[in-house]
């Protein structure tokens, strides 16, 4: 997941966009900003250098363009955790027949009714679409009394409560700016992600998306069940396994099962062969020998099957804590085979 940050001046907010997205970004990203703001080759900073360093960030997404951002909000808007958007989007020029071919009903008229304020028009696509943005998207306003021009434009959706006149932060208030960067800061989806980062680039790069995400919901989802914890480290632990054995091709045929028609991993049997063969990409390794048969075994007995109501001792949040753990090992030693 990322923040979307549209900004039509980027090249004369180089501090800004550090200051407000400093966590996010690594030591190298932010040299490679101030080293643009310091040029003094006379060429400036262009808004296209700017937005390559920040977009190979994992964290942020940056588009300095109104019509990039609607393309962005149209495919990908699902990716996004908050919206820090400028509100005047007009200093980067767009054309409304090439808007037109992402947005049908955008209008001229629209586009002069909107002109200075092309960040409402994304409010609204998103408010309209059932996007729950009251805790997400933060207007950037150039100073306290523009977020009171056109203001009734979607005032109605203040009244209803789907969005809030906080959300407006003025860029000349240090105070609104650090009440937004505290926002950014503590984001807990952020947060989880950034102190997970090295688990994730490895499921990224070698698992895919959808692995991603189930591991995401694990570490952050405190509602889910301790049954539905241990299946969740099971069905990542399996995911993980089987792209393993599909790359180093187990010899013992017995790693495999079909399931009505579909190629399934034993994974009782490929962990076997994993700890007790004699293979080049296993070297005794003790602690992912444990961690694999500890999220096989518990998460078969513990999961799927435990009985909440039940008297006996069962599995508990610090059991779901361990295996956790179990899996980031696993992850890492994934990651270090597959480099």
């Amino acid at each position: 997941m990322k923040i979307l940050y549209v900004e039509d001046k980027p090249s004369e907010n180089i501090d800004r966009i550090i200051f407000f997205f400093k966590k996010y970004l690594n030591k190298d990203i932010i040299k490679q900003l101030k080293d643009l703001k310091d040029d003094e080759s006379g060429y400036g900073a262009s808004a296209e250098e700017i937005q390559q360093i920040i977009n190979s960030s994992n964290n942020i997404w940056f588009e300095y363009n109104f019509y990039q951002a609607l393309k962005v909000l149209n495919n990908e808007q699902n990716k996004f955790v908050l919206f820090i958007i400028d509100r005047n989007l007009s200093d980067s020029d767009y054309d409304v027949e090439e808007i037109q071919k992402i947005e049908p009903n955008y209008s001229e008229e629209m586009s002069v009714n909107f002109l200075g304020f092309e960040g409402d028009y994304l409010l609204h696509k998103l408010l309209y679409e059932n996007v729950d943005v009251n805790n997400k998207f933060f207007f950037l306003t150039a100073n306290s009394s523009d977020s009171l021009k056109n203001l009734e434009d979607i005032q109605k959706h203040i009244e209803w409560g789907k969005f809030s006149s906080d959300n407006f932060i003025d860029k000349t208030d240090n105070r609104q700016k650090e009440k937004l960067r505290n926002v950014i800061n503590g984001h807990q989806q952020m947060q989880v992600q950034l102190e997970n980062s090295e688990y994730l680039e490895i499921l990224q790069k070698y698992v895919g998306e959808k692995t991603v995400d189930e591991f995401m919901k694990l570490m952050i989802d405190k509602d889910l069940q301790i049954p539905d914890a241990l299946v969740s480290c099971r069905k990542l632990l399996e995911s993980i396994l089987t792209i393993l054995a599909e790359i180093i091709k187990p010899t013992n045929s017995d790693c495999w099962r079909y399931k009505k028609g579909k190629k399934e991993l034993k994974l009782s049997t490929f962990i076997n062969h994993v700890t007790n063969e004699e293979i080049v990409y296993y070297s005794s390794n003790t602690i992912v020998e444990m961690a694999l048969k500890n999220i096989k075994t518990i998460s078969s007995e513990f999961g799927a099957h435990q009985d909440l109501k039940s008297d006996k001792v069962l599995a508990t949040n610090n059991t779901v804590q361990s295996l956790i753990y179990n899996l980031k090992d696993i992850i890492l030693w994934f990651g270090d085979i597959l480099e």
